[in-house]
């Protein structure tokens, strides 16, 4: 994601179901292209199994949902 001012962001991982999987980002971000790597591995640690899941993008006044596949 790129960010154009400094913000603070959140960047959420949804199930199908809306039940939250993990929490990349919950903190404040300098300006600038930032980048996230997903092992597949939920909040605690648990294997994430294959499939669609959605995450939520929040930076500023920005909110935003896109939907990300996961394949093993």
């Amino acid at each position: 994601y790129d960010l154009s001012d400094a913000s603070d962001v959140q960047l959420i991982v949804y199930d199908v179901l809306g039940q939250e999987i993990a929490t990349w980002v919950n903190d404040r971000r300098e300006a600038g292209y930032h980048k996230v790597l997903w092992n597949g591995r939920k909040q605690l640690g648990e294997k994430g199994t294959s499939g669609v899941y959605m995450y939520l993008l929040k930076a500023g006044d920005y909110i935003g949902s896109k939907k990300l596949l996961l394949i093993k």
